[in-house]
């Protein structure tokens, strides 16, 4: 017998993505089916047919798979054939599955990013080959790893910038897979510029005082971006200025040399980028143009005189928190100053949550316990490194406890006399 093999289709890669269909023909007079024979991986056998000593059947590959297989046969008369063995060939009608997932796909404002991106690409796929699969646009796909028929490669966005790409493919057998675009998306791990000048933390200001706030960045989110001065008494003040396209300028000119703006401030400014990059900073300053202001709590004893000694109580009232380990309460009696108990005087701090810090010092009575005119000083030393007194002020009485004497001459008491007048 002999045997020869047609197919409708061949490729000569081997991959075909549609059914394939071998057409088999014996020339044999006296040929037996039952004694042809089939090995290897092949289709589905169709019916035999004859037109005379030619006889003819079919095999068809229409299910995905590898194919290789050989035919055999022997005539009734016990002939055998030059047997048939095919090329290995794969059928292959599935598109490949391709998918991308990304380290980081929580954008802010729409499609921008403050880390770095990494996409990994899984392609699933039988037969599949790297080179097959296309990116264009930005980055480049790093070497696949496969396990089975899951194949992953990376594509990597580790700097700053715009980027976009797109992903096409196929499998060796020419299924194309399902495109994938990535959209424009931008990367942005840069913190917006922030600089203050004019004011800086931690400073009392005994001039006027004015500021300006500059941000700068690319993509500057314009609506969380702020600058705001807060008095603690007073509240917020108008600071002027705005952002637009890359930058933004604010600025305070100067504070009203009032006594009421003598405060502490707090400067908030913020710039954030539309990528959630954000510069903060906050300063605390206050401006302390007045200074101390002192109260003689009690002002009936002011440069009078009194006939018992009582508590002198002065308050001092400042924008500044005072050391009240440095505060000095100086009692001076007819003009030399003199040693007081450390106990016959207190010192209580109060306020300063919205407004000014208050001092109140009490020098008891029993310090003032000899008579003559008293002169009350305070002197006092702010964190910040101002010394305050009040020697500005007279802050003075006089203590005199002894009842007047009175002495009559000339006369006694009882005794008559004989006379017009009498000294």
């Amino acid at each position: 017998p002999v045997i020869s093999v047609s197919y409708d289709n061949t490729e000569a890669d081997g991959y075909y993505n549609a059914t394939r269909t071998a057409t088999i023909t014996v020339e044999e007079r006296n040929f037996d089916p039952n004694q042809f024979t089939f090995s290897g991986d092949y289709g589905t056998l169709g019916t035999w047919r004859n037109d005379g000593n030619t006889w003819t059947n079919t095999i068809t590959f229409s299910e995905d798979g590898d194919y290789q297989f050989s035919l055999g046969c022997t005539d009734r008369a016990g002939n055998k054939a030059e047997g048939y063995s095919s090329e290995k060939f794969t059928i292959d009608k599935t598109a490949p599955v391709m998918s991308v997932s990304w380290n980081n796909d929580n954008p802010s404002n729409g499609n921008y990013y403050n880390t770095q991106r990494t996409a990994t690409i899984t392609v699933v796929e039988h037969n599949f080959d790297g080179s097959l699969i296309n990116l264009t646009g930005d980055g480049s796909i790093s070497g696949w790893s496969s396990n089975g028929d899951t194949h992953t490669a990376t594509v990597s966005f580790p700097q700053d910038g715009e980027y976009h790409f797109t992903l096409s493919g196929q499998g060796l057998a020419g299924n194309a897979c399902e495109n994938y675009d990535s959209g424009d998306f931008i990367i942005d791990t840069t913190t917006p510029i922030l600089n203050i000048d004019g004011v800086q933390a931690s400073i009392s200001y005994k001039e006027d005082v004015g500021f300006t706030v500059d941000v700068e960045d690319k993509y500057i989110d314009i609506a969380n971006t702020s600058v705001e001065l807060v008095g603690r008494k007073n509240g917020a003040l108008r600071v002027s200025g705005s952002s637009s396209g890359t930058s933004g300028h604010y600025s305070f000119a100067s504070m009203p040399r009032e006594e009421m703006y003598d405060d502490v401030y707090t400067l908030n400014a913020k710039v954030t980028d539309m990528a959630g990059n954000v510069n903060e900073e906050t300063l605390v300053f206050s401006v302390n143009r007045f200074g101390s202001k002192y109260t003689f709590l009690d002002a009936s004893m002011l440069n009078t005189y009194l006939n018992a000694p009582r508590d002198v109580v002065i308050e001092e009232t400042n924008v500044d928190k005072l050391d009240t380990s440095k505060a000095r309460v100086s009692v001076i009696r007819d003009g030399n100053e003199i040693d007081v108990d450390k106990d016959l005087i207190s010192v209580v701090e109060s306020g300063g949550q919205s407004d000014k810090y208050n001092y109140t010092y009490t020098v008891a009575k029993e310090a003032f316990d000899k008579d003559g005119k008293y002169l009350v000083q305070v002197f006092s030393h702010a964190l910040e490194g101002t010394d305050y007194s009040s020697v500005s002020e007279e802050y003075a009485f006089v203590l005199d406890t002894q009842k007047p004497e009175i002495i009559i001459s000339g006369v006694e008491s009882g005794d008559r006399y004989r006379a017009y007048d009498k000294s």
